[in-house]
């Protein structure tokens, strides 16, 4: 049953209390320690506080006008990743009122209502959901005491709609919806944000942010940092000059020259028309098969891997779509599982020296798309990488037990999603198809580009009952036909955004 609108304001007696103490502010890289009995109290009310108003505002967000008000708002903010500092915001403009008006009191007392809880921002913290987004009204509210980036620490959260019906989703999971989040802010604001806000350029597009903020592709010349084992930001390697006689080499000998030419290619020979020569897309995503650090013991590490390749910027990029059949949840504990599991690794390479190829960088997904996300791109010469055949050649990557986060070695690994995730039994062995990602030929698994697409939907090369359409806006299943809405994100999700 859901409340009415009389019962939130009812609630909203909880926002005009008395001011309550603030608690610590988090620090994103660490988990919070054990509070006081009597912070904890004051935390929870705030909660109930909170809670309140993120429903409210959804509330609010059912007005098309005020929806499409906070898109422009939020597009145009000067502040990092479209922040608003929720307090100087509420106090004009239309979503404060609405806000208000939903809760039973007027501007000045939700003024009064906030001065009482810790300084809040409202942000959209997903990256995609910030570059697609586009103001329709499936947008939900999430309210937390944390700063937006320490969110993931509550494994579970609560979602309004703007029907004021409320959803628990979990913070690492993939949903079908964009979110909006009042959190602690967590940036410094300045003496009038409200006046820089508004003072600050307005654009012309329909969404809060763009493809190309959002998922910059890394190209050469690009500068990457480096960072140490404990993730401390240190000089990159410089890099060593042009090896001949270094073995990274295509079967064929082909050169950029030969796989990208710039002209036109033979018929039949680049059946996804992005320029690049077919055989020579194989050949790199073979010759770079990234290898895979997995636990013995992992419960679901058999995938059905498919690639892409696209030229730009003077390097081929690599799509590797490792499509697991499932997730198996956390080894420690506090993720369930679920059929499927669409992580994916890319690789950029760069033909340095005749026809000598190294990889330039490479990108891991880890809980990518969630509130959770801690998927990286690095560059080469990030002292953490291990090359098993040397330097720039095939990278190893570290693979969480059961949940298949991928990350640059077992430290990083065994402290990744605030320590749920754990690489502590993962072994390598050089030599053995199950430590590699498998990359079969173009009639196969070359999946093309968004514009042109070779493979979309496809049965599984091992059997399984189901069809997934890696090109589709649906949820990736792997292959086990599961219900809808079950499984994880599909891979038209982190292909659109890396712009295969």
């Amino acid at each position: 049953m859901h409340a009415t609108r009389r019962g939130t304001a009812r609630i909203t007696m909880l926002l005009g209390a008395a001011a309550l103490v603030s608690a610590c502010a988090d620090d994103p890289g660490v988990v919070t320690p054990p509070l006081e009995p009597r912070a904890e109290a004051a935390i929870a009310v705030q909660e109930i506080q909170l809670q309140s108003l993120a429903r409210a505002t959804a509330l609010a967000l059912a007005d098309d006008r005020v929806r499409q008000s906070v898109l422009e708002d939020l597009r145009d903010s000067p502040f990092p990743q479209h922040r608003i500092h929720l307090r100087s915001y509420f106090s004009v403009g239309d979503l404060g009122l609405a806000v208000a008006r939903e809760l039973g009191v007027n501007r000045a007392g939700i003024a009064a209502a906030l001065a009482g809880l810790p300084d809040l921002e409202l942000l959209m913290p997903l990256k995609l959901d910030r570059a697609r987004w586009s103001g329709t009204p499936d947008v939900v509210v999430i309210a937390t005491t944390r700063t937006a980036s320490a969110m993931a620490q509550d494994l579970f959260l609560t979602a309004f709609a703007t029907d004021g019906s409320a959803r628990e989703l979990h913070a690492y999971s993939e949903h079908a919806f964009p979110a909006l989040v009042i959190a602690r802010a967590g940036v410094g604001w300045g003496d009038d944000p409200e006046a820089r806000r508004r003072a600050a350029p307005r654009q012309a597009r329909n969404t809060v942010s763009t493809r190309a903020e959002e998922f910059p592709v890394t190209i050469l010349g690009d500068e990457i940092p480096c960072f140490d084992e404990f993730g401390n930001p240190i000089p990159c390697d410089e890099p060593p000059p042009p090896n001949p006689m270094a073995s990274y080499r295509l079967a064929s000998g082909y050169a950029m020259s030969d796989c990208y030419p710039g002209s036109a290619l033979p018929a039949g020979s680049d059946l996804d028309a992005d320029g690049v020569l077919d055989n020579c897309e194989y050949e790199v995503a073979y010759r770079f098969r990234p290898y895979l650090s997995l636990s013995p013991n992992d419960a679901a590490r058999f995938r059905e891997p498919y690639w892409a390749v696209k030229y730009e910027g003077g390097a081929l990029r690599i799509f590797y779509a490792l499509a697991y059949y499932e997730d198996a949840g956390s080894a420690t504990g506090g993720f369930s599982a679920h059929p499927g599991d669409s992580e994916f690794i890319i690789l950029t390479v760069q033909n340095t020296w005749s026809n000598v190829w190294e990889v330039w960088s490479v990108t891991m997904s880890a809980h990518w798309n969630t509130f959770g996300d801690s998927s990286e791109t690095l560059g080469w010469g990030d002292s953490r990488w291990t090359w098993p055949d040397g330097q720039r050649g095939r990278p190893l990557v570290w693979v969480a037990k059961n949940k298949h986060a991928n990350y640059v070695s077992r430290y990083v690994c065994d402290a990744g999603a605030y320590y749920f995730d754990t690489c502590d039994d993962n072994i390598f062995q050089k030599g053995s198809q199950a430590d590699e990602v498998a990359v079969l030929g173009n009639s196969t698994a070359n999946i093309g580009n968004y514009w042109i697409q070779t493979k979309n939907c496809v049965g599984s090369r091992m059997g399984w009952p189901g069809i997934e359409c890696l090109w589709t806006d649906s949820w990736f299943d792997g292959w086990q036909n599961a219900a809808p809405g079950e499984g994880a994100g599909g891979y038209i999700n982190s292909l659109w955004a890396f712009g295969f």
